[in-house]
């Protein structure tokens, strides 16, 4: 297991990256999957395959920066992603030129709907049984 985020996902579930809904409807009924992608809009491509697909959703993940090179995994929920704009991300010490730019995304962020978080880009991890 090379990702940290595979801890929180069932041990026996098939992963099954960027998939079509005919792929999760493919899987026999009651098994498990993890949908992931990396992709742009990809909370929206998994919950639509998983919809089409017959998939019932146990949880779904928000992987920052992404699935390949993780540095957070929260779940995708409101308070989740609060206490990560508002306790967790910050401005590193020692940057330069950067400074003002980061803390002006993280402020930004802060303030935009808990839903923007990950809407365009991050990594998406959606846990399901197949029905």
């Amino acid at each position: 297991m090379s990702a940290p985020w595979r801890a929180l996902c069932p041990p026996s579930a098939r992963l099954l990256r960027d998939p079509t809904a005919d792929q999760v409807r493919r899987a026999p009924a009651g098994e498990r999957l993890v949908l992931v992608s990396d992709r742009p809009l990809g909370r929206s491509r998994l919950r639509r395959a998983a919809r089409r697909g017959g998939l019932v959703t146990e949880r779904e993940l928000l992987v920052l920066p992404g699935t390949r090179r993780t540095l957070v995994t929260i779940d995708e929920h409101p308070t989740a992603v609060r206490l990560l704009w508002e306790n967790v991300a910050a401005v590193p010490p020692g940057l330069t030129w950067a400074s003002l730019p980061v803390s002006l995304a993280v402020r930004l962020a802060r303030r935009l709907p808990w839903q923007w978080t990950g809407s365009v880009l991050g990594g998406h991890v959606l846990i399901g049984r197949g029905s």
